[in-house]
């Protein structure tokens, strides 16, 4: 019988096949441990396939060296392997955070302007059925609390997306409402809103609502945005 016509040794396909997975394994992230376990596998198969060949010469064909190489490769490319995947997760996880936040914080703000129009639609709802000064900001809380049903705050699903208490500010003007507003947004993603209302006996004489909401990444280099609306 010739050479090549002799049969592998046992072992010889084992070695090789692991060699193979274990190199496969190893260019994965999550395989690096199955990749360590594969090579020492191929060595070992490798190892019994040339053990057998040399006690029992002329049975079995000449072990080549695909497993030997194979298991190594597998064996020392995770070590290789290692700071590559650090480095790129260093780059991809905080740029996939980021976009996460971002789109966190853009949705805080969607929740908090898309609700000011309806507001404002109640509010002078309310007027035309000439309801008295002091049911106007429960009469606007029920209108919020309906808007926000089911919504959830984007950075803690365990809250709502509002604070329902509409507080009535006595301030004078757009400017310092919202900054009265942006006071009270202390929780990352809860909108929160409040009212100026004429006031003849404080001098007030425009109404606004403002809202605001805390963000993550500050906006045109402030922690909270924040919008007001004229209601007259």
């Amino acid at each position: 019988m010739t050479v090549s016509a002799l049969p592998r040794a046992p072992g010889a396909r084992a070695a090789k096949t692991s060699g193979i997975l274990a190199i496969a394994f190893a260019l994965t992230c999550i395989g690096f441990p199955i990749a360590i376990i594969l090579g020492i596998t191929a060595l070992v198969q490798q190892a019994k396939a040339k053990r057998l060949v040399k006690a029992q010469p002329g049975t079995y064909a000449p072990v080549t060296p695909t497993g030997l190489v194979t298991g190594i490769i597998g064996l020392v490319l995770p070590f290789f392997m290692l700071p590559i995947v650090g480095i790129a997760s260093a780059i991809a996880i905080p740029a996939f955070l980021g976009q996460r936040g971002r789109a966190r914080d853009k949705a805080a703000m969607s929740n908090m302007i898309g609700t000011m129009p309806d507001l404002v639609e109640e509010y002078d709802r309310l007027v035309e059925q000439r309801a008295a000064r002091e049911v106007i900001p429960s009469g606007l809380e029920a209108k919020l609390r309906s808007l926000g049903a089911g919504t959830k705050n984007p950075w803690n699903p365990a809250l709502p997306a509002f604070h329902y208490a509409i507080e009535v500010v006595e301030v004078e003007g757009a400017e310092a409402l919202a900054e009265a507003a942006e006071a009270r947004a202390t929780e990352k993603g809860l909108a929160v809103f409040v009212i100026s209302l004429p006031d003849s006996s404080h001098g007030h004489t425009g109404a606004y609502l403002a809202g605001a909401v805390r963000l993550q990444a500050p906006l045109n280099g402030k922690p909270v945005m924040s919008k007001v609306m004229a209601l007259d």
